[in-house]
């Protein structure tokens, strides 16, 4: 994981990044947000909008686990 974020911000403008969270919705130690990211690609100047869902679960006063749903194709 580490190494596809590094790929991935090497290819984007990181100044143009927009995350967009849209809903939120818990249950005691979990939590969904549902929203979007949109990202300029720096070779081409072209940009997308990827929806993405993100599950997360709290434990204490710590996030101990994350799961991020998103179309990684929309981002080749």
């Amino acid at each position: 994981m580490v190494q596809y974020l590094r790929d991935l911000w090497a290819h984007i403008v990181v100044e143009d990044n927009v995350d967009d969270v849209e809903q939120v919705v818990f249950d005691g130690p979990d939590a969904v947000v549902l929203g979007s990211f949109f990202r300029r690609v720096r070779s081409t100047g072209r940009t997308f909008t990827m929806p993405v869902a993100m599950h997360l679960r709290v434990g204490g006063d710590k996030l101990v686990r994350m799961h991020l749903f998103e179309d990684t194709l929309l981002a080749q």
